[in-house]
């Protein structure tokens, strides 16, 4: 028996939302990029994707991944007011009143009711002073592919805090603060080696000679570890 699939669509990149079914493509983020999508429906292009597969489904619903998040906690608790995303990148989401988004046309706003608002809150920072940056963060925002944009993202998401780290074990390996009597592999600098869920490796080593964070060190090719390089490592 044939049947039509219903589907919902999660999109966890900014979109100008036109319709619950239907949305164009602002930007990419989080080091992600592929031709022919910017401005264009994201519901739309994955039809053309299912057609050609010979796929039967029905996009019913188009969502960012903090709607999503905020709209399946509240099935069980219905006072749930923000979704929040800390993974690859950042983001959120919120409950607001409609009167209060500007941006809606005046009819829509005097309807009243809710609208889940995206705010998008990783590309905050793009602004000088928005954000207390330092020497770390403008050396990954000058190395990412898309400079001077989603700074707040590159402080804190997933994708960035691996390197964030590297670039502070390089500098206090050159100031002897730490394996100044180790062997340092060459790797450490290169960009993007220390990949991030190393640090969650590190983060949760409770054991007295940090024998986890000494197996992570000698996986990633330093020889030679004192037990307070460990414990520096874990401070980081």
């Amino acid at each position: 028996e044939e049947r039509t699939f219903r589907l919902g669509f999660t999109f966890s990149f900014p979109v100008d939302q036109t319709a619950i079914d239907s949305g164009s493509l602002i930007k990419w983020t989080k080091g992600f990029t592929a031709s022919g999508v910017v401005d264009q429906d994201v519901v739309q292009l994955l039809k053309n994707a299912f057609a050609r597969s010979g796929y039967d489904g029905q996009v019913v619903a188009l969502v960012n991944d903090t709607v999503g998040t905020l709209v399946s906690s509240a099935y069980v608790d219905p006072s749930t007011m923000i979704g929040v995303i800390l993974g690859t990148g950042t983001n959120a989401a919120y409950r607001e009143d409609i009167k209060r988004i500007t941006k809606l046309p005046k009819e829509m706003r005097k309807q009243g009711g809710e609208m889940v608002v995206n705010t998008e809150w990783g590309a905050y920072g793009s602004k000088p002073g928005q954000l207390p940056i330092n020497d770390v963060d403008r050396t990954i925002d000058a190395a990412s592919v898309n400079p001077g944009e989603q700074i707040l993202e590159k402080m804190i998401s997933g994708m960035y805090l691996g390197e964030m780290v590297r670039i502070a074990l390089v500098r206090l390996h050159k100031a002897k603060q730490i394996w100044s009597g180790a062997t340092v592999p060459a790797a450490l600098q290169e960009s993007g080696s220390f990949p991030t869920p190393l640090l969650s490796e590190c983060d949760r080593d409770s054991s007295p000679d940090l024998a986890v964070i000494a197996k992570v060190e000698e996986d990633f090719g330093v020889k030679g570890s004192t037990l307070l390089d460990r414990k520096r490592l874990k401070e980081i």
